[in-house]
Protein backbone atom coordinates (compact mmCIF):
# COMPACT_ATOMS: atom_id res chain seq x y z
CA UNK A 1 0.00 0.00 0.00
CA UNK A 2 0.93 3.89 -0.37
CA UNK A 3 0.89 5.38 3.09
CA UNK A 4 2.52 8.83 4.40
CA UNK A 5 3.37 9.82 7.91
CA UNK A 6 0.91 11.87 9.91
CA UNK A 7 2.25 15.24 8.53
CA UNK A 8 0.84 19.33 8.36
CA UNK A 9 2.62 21.97 6.54
CA UNK A 10 1.70 26.14 7.30
CA UNK A 11 0.31 26.40 4.03
CA UNK A 12 -2.84 25.29 2.06
CA UNK A 13 -2.60 22.01 0.49
CA UNK A 14 -4.86 21.00 -2.68
CA UNK A 15 -4.52 17.40 -3.40
CA UNK A 16 -5.55 16.10 -6.69
CA UNK A 17 -5.87 12.41 -7.18
CA UNK A 18 -5.48 11.19 -11.29
CA UNK A 19 -5.76 7.49 -10.39
CA UNK A 20 -6.42 5.78 -6.99
CA UNK A 21 -8.71 6.30 -5.27
CA UNK A 22 -7.06 7.58 -2.34
CA UNK A 23 -7.83 8.02 1.20
CA UNK A 24 -6.85 11.12 3.42
CA UNK A 25 -7.08 10.68 7.41
CA UNK A 26 -7.73 14.15 8.58
CA UNK A 27 -6.57 14.86 12.02
CA UNK A 28 -5.93 11.08 12.91
CA UNK A 29 -9.95 9.92 13.28
CA UNK A 30 -11.15 11.52 10.20
CA UNK A 31 -11.34 9.59 6.97
CA UNK A 32 -11.72 10.92 3.40
CA UNK A 33 -11.93 9.00 -0.10
CA UNK A 34 -10.93 11.21 -2.79
CA UNK A 35 -11.69 9.24 -6.04
CA UNK A 36 -9.87 10.18 -9.79
CA UNK A 37 -10.69 13.27 -11.21
CA UNK A 38 -11.65 14.87 -7.30
CA UNK A 39 -9.67 17.09 -4.92
CA UNK A 40 -9.48 17.81 -1.28
CA UNK A 41 -8.48 20.94 0.25
CA UNK A 42 -6.22 20.76 3.21
CA UNK A 43 -6.15 24.10 5.37
CA UNK A 44 -2.99 24.82 6.84
CA UNK A 45 -1.45 23.36 10.27
CA UNK A 46 -3.85 20.48 9.62
CA UNK A 47 -2.21 17.16 10.58
CA UNK A 48 -2.89 14.81 7.33
CA UNK A 49 -1.80 11.92 5.60
CA UNK A 50 -2.58 9.82 2.23
CA UNK A 51 -3.70 5.93 2.04
CA UNK A 52 -3.73 4.07 -1.04
CA UNK A 53 -4.40 0.15 -1.24
CA UNK A 54 -2.13 -0.34 -3.95
CA UNK A 55 1.19 2.30 -4.40
CA UNK A 56 1.58 1.60 -8.55
CA UNK A 57 -2.26 2.31 -8.73
CA UNK A 58 -2.27 5.80 -6.94
CA UNK A 59 -1.19 8.82 -8.55
CA UNK A 60 -1.59 12.29 -6.84
CA UNK A 61 -0.82 15.82 -7.35
CA UNK A 62 -0.12 18.64 -4.84
CA UNK A 63 -0.08 22.15 -4.67
CA UNK A 64 0.91 24.61 -2.02
CA UNK A 65 -0.82 27.95 -1.68
CA UNK A 66 -0.92 30.65 1.12
CA UNK A 67 -3.31 33.37 1.53
CA UNK A 68 -3.47 36.91 2.88
CA UNK A 69 -0.70 39.25 4.07
CA UNK A 70 0.98 37.90 6.73
CA UNK A 71 1.41 34.79 4.87
CA UNK A 72 3.12 36.03 1.60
Amino acid sequence: PYITVDHEHNFFELGLVHSGPCDWVLDNRRRVRVAPGESILIAPNQIHREQGRQRNTVRLSWIGFACGADQA
